[in-house]
């Protein structure tokens, strides 16, 4: 738990089963009514988001991966929760190409209309933060369980070469995980919203 200036922030990790798909669930909340509106800003970290007002769930959200940071205005008086996805999970588990919620923040209905009617009828106000991260958990773990995807394993050796080598790894000749730069380039859009090449940069200016 993080707080200041009657701002906090808290984060709570989901089920166990959970824990290779979504990094934690989160909190972000005024204590008190704040004198000026509070400037939230969202670091990049390869991460997808989906956040909501808590006294208002029916307005979720979800933000894809930005290149630098993504700054909300979020008034005076506010208490959002969040649902973080490790990196490239979101659009394997969803179906949703990543691209396509590059650098915005989208109406979560607009993209997956069930989960964000589910999420506006399962979660409320009235209910605590280890509640809320209870529902959450039977949520994601319900649709895991109805959602046929698969993991391919050469993406992620590639990923796993670029994290070892810092940032320094040469697309042409050190990522040969036994899938073509072409497709591998399609799957670092679809999955991480960059390209191949930007995914590299992004890691060397993100590392510090």
């Amino acid at each position: 738990m993080q707080s200041a200036h009657n701002v906090v922030y808290t984060e709570m990790l989901p089920a166990e089963k959970l824990l290779p798909f979504i990094y934690c669930y989160w909190r972000l909340k005024t204590t008190s009514q704040l004198a000026e509106n509070y400037q939230y800003k969202m670091i990049s970290d390869g991460c997808i988001d989906i956040f909501f007002p808590l006294e208002n769930p029916d307005e979720s959200y979800v933000m894809g991966f930005c290149k630098s940071y993504t700054e909300f205005d979020l008034g005076k008086q506010f208490n959002y929760i969040g649902i973080r996805f490790l990196p490239t999970i979101f659009p394997l588990i969803f179906r949703q190409n990543a691209k396509e919620l590059s650098n915005t923040d989208v109406r979560l209905s607009l993209v997956l209309s069930n989960l964000a009617r589910i999420i506006s009828q399962e979660i409320n106000e009235l209910q605590s933060l280890q509640e809320i991260k209870n529902q959450l958990d039977t949520i994601f773990i319900k649709h895991l369980q109805k959602t046929d995807f698969r993991i391919d394993i050469r993406f992620y050796n590639a990923l796993e070469i670029i994290l070892k080598s810092q940032g320094s790894a040469k697309i042409t000749s050190d990522l040969n995980t036994g899938i073509s730069p072409r497709h591998l380039r399609r799957l670092f859009e679809f999955t991480s919203v960059i390209r191949l090449k930007l995914s590299v940069k992004w890691f060397v200016f993100n590392r510090f």
